[in-house]
């Protein structure tokens, strides 16, 4: 009987190439079912309960269908961290993380300027990936986050309480609850907009 990595590699053999196929079932089985690459190289791949093996076949129906490993998995890897996703939220993007970095050092230049408690703001906070891992890496920021969508706030805010970082979430869509706000970085990586949409006008750059 094929262990569940080759069952896996093999049905999805007929959606993917070769080397994609293995590395979005080494995805799922880590980050859904704690095997790890080390433990497929090894041989470690332990069989798998009925149960088990039922949750499998459902996702590699999913998988089968197209949609991404982080949405079926219910996780996607950011800096270092594992964040919860849904379909209602954007899976977190490796070059989102400079980003990130960018922000953090330009956080750890004014701080030693003496603004310790900077203001932060993320637009479309989706996952929260951007908000949660600045307020991790700058601890002493005030980080804000927005999102217009409720069910992206809350998973957001999940992500933010296992992740242990302090974030102030608010629904908004764009700056419409931050008329009397201001901040000191506002940050953003939204998956398209148009170089004429209206709120980039409210940006500022100096």
């Amino acid at each position: 009987m094929l262990n569940p990595y080759t069952q896996l590699v093999s049905r999805l053999a007929g959606v993917y190439p070769p080397g994609e196929a293995r590395a979005v079932a080494r995805v799922l089985l880590e980050d859904a079912f704690g095997i790890t690459l080390a433990d497929v190289y090894a041989g470690k791949v332990r069989e798998f309960s009925p149960h088990e093996l039922e949750r499998l076949h459902s996702m590699a129906d999913r998988l089968e269908k197209g949609e991404p490993v982080q949405y079926v998995a219910g996780t996607a890897q950011f800096g270092g961290l594992t964040f919860e996703v849904s379909p209602g939220v954007l899976i977190p993007r490796p070059e989102t993380l400079e980003l990130v970095e960018w922000a953090a050092g330009d956080f750890s230049t004014r701080t030693g300027k003496g603004n310790r408690h900077m203001r932060v703001l993320d637009i479309g906070t989706g996952s929260g990936c951007i908000a949660v891992t600045i307020a991790l890496d700058c601890p002493k920021a005030q980080v804000w986050a927005c999102d217009k969508s409720k069910d992206a706030l809350s998973v957001a805010k999940c992500n933010a309480e296992v992740l242990g970082a302090k974030v102030s979430f608010v629904e908004s869509d764009w700056f419409s609850a931050f008329a009397d706000e201001k901040f000191d970085l506002i940050v953003s990586n939204p998956p398209y907009i148009e170089e004429n949409d209206e709120h980039l006008k409210a940006l500022r750059f100096e």
